[in-house]
């Protein structure tokens, strides 16, 4: 449910249906974090559903092989207040 809120505010709710009926059956918390993680990469909801789907299909994406998808910058070790 909060992958499919933080969609629909980043891509609307048409991307957010799409990502909830793709993730439905997905209960490995290490794949939840990995669409968690390119509902952030993705410029587009049209590239995040796309990566999705391929991940789907067994087939994932890189962010190299997508130019809609970024890779994140790695964390830094303080913590910021910026939100």
């Amino acid at each position: 449910a909060l992958l499919g809120r933080q969609a629909e505010h980043r891509f609307g709710a048409g991307v957010a249906s799409q990502l909830t009926t793709l993730l439905a059956d997905v209960s490995d918390l290490s794949r939840l974090d990995e669409a968690g993680a390119w509902l952030m990469e993705c410029d587009t909801g049209e590239a995040l559903l796309e990566r999705l789907q391929a991940a789907g299909r067994g087939t994932r994406s890189t962010p190299l092989a997508d130019p809609e998808c970024r890779a994140l910058p790695p964390p830094t070790s303080s913590a910021s207040s910026d939100c």
